[in-house]
């Protein structure tokens, strides 16, 4: 890297090439009150169509000042700043997930929870000591983080954490709206403003009818019951959709309620059924 460059010269503390290029293809949350002037908040309704547009083109744009998440990074093509390589392009899902004041030292958060495949991160703006004020998120490991900045000039922090963070992330979301994790009765569809329950989304597959499976060995009953993790996100199309990950062998499927999208990239089998007045297709992760 070129001496006199104090932003790439902030960046070298990235790892090795093989570390940071198994990222290429991994699953993210994203956690930010703001990703430039305007909040994310502010620019999208609660399920904005093509929010997942919005976060790669934030990210596509941002200079990574420190990488310590492992998230493989590369010059750009002025050789005058560290970007990201894949992670924009790459990123599958997304989500926006509300912390009230009430939770964190009378601040708003706003977290948008995505995916590309096989690693989770955490987007924020504030530094992790903040976060740690709310003893909830000390399970949070905000440590081996990525400090970026913004095209606004808006410096973020990007980290690395485990699915079971995300889990607990969705859980503090839903007990500090105070709503529990009770999505809407009588109904599979996705709501934007509640976090989806393992047990009432599997008990309502469990009373799913006229299922079809492409997959001949799917049981829905054994699909419904085995649900290990839950969340919802928005696909490239704008469809909002649960990514579930199921059974002793823990397959992902993607799960759209009232909506019939193409197949999604990596998909092996299609799944229809009827849950009450609800039209479901269902997707197994290849």
């Amino acid at each position: 890297m070129a001496s006199g460059k104090p932003e790439i010269k902030a960046a070298a503390r990235a790892g090795p090439a093989g570390a940071v290029e198994r990222e290429s293809s991994a699953t993210l949350a994203f956690g930010a009150v703001s990703l430039g002037v305007e909040s994310i908040a502010a620019q999208m309704p609660a399920t904005p169509a093509r929010m997942l547009d919005i976060i790669r083109g934030k990210l596509s744009k941002c200079r990574v000042m420190v990488n310590d998440s492992g998230i493989a990074c590369e010059l750009n093509e002025d050789q005058t700043m560290l970007v990201y390589k894949n992670l924009p392009k790459n990123l599958k899902g997304a989500w926006m997930l509300s912390i009230p004041k009430s939770g964190i030292s009378g601040e708003d958060l706003k977290f948008i929870v995505g995916r590309t495949r096989s690693t989770w991160v955490l987007f924020f703006d504030q530094p992790p000591e903040s976060l740690y004020e709310n003893p909830k998120f000390m399970s949070i490991d905000l440590k081996k983080r990525d400090v970026v900045v913004l095209e606004t000039g808006k410096t973020m922090f990007l980290a690395r954490v485990s699915r079971q963070e995300i889990d607990l992330l969705n859980s503090i979301a839903a007990v500090a709206n105070g709503k529990g994790k009770t999505p809407v009765k009588d109904s599979l569809a996705p709501a934007p403003d509640a976090v989806p329950s393992y047990s009432d989304v599997g008990a309502k597959l469990g009373e799913a009818e006229d299922v079809f499976s492409e997959d001949l060995i799917f049981d829905m009953k054994e699909f419904a019951g085995g649900i290990k993790f839950i969340t919802t996100l928005q696909d490239e199309s704008g469809h909002a959709h649960y990514y579930i990950i199921s059974g002793e062998d823990e397959r992902a499927y993607w799960l759209y309620v009232n909506s019939d999208p193409a197949p999604p990239e990596g998909s092996l089998f299609k799944t229809t059924f009827r849950y009450k007045d609800d039209s479901c297709v269902l997707y197994r992760e290849g």
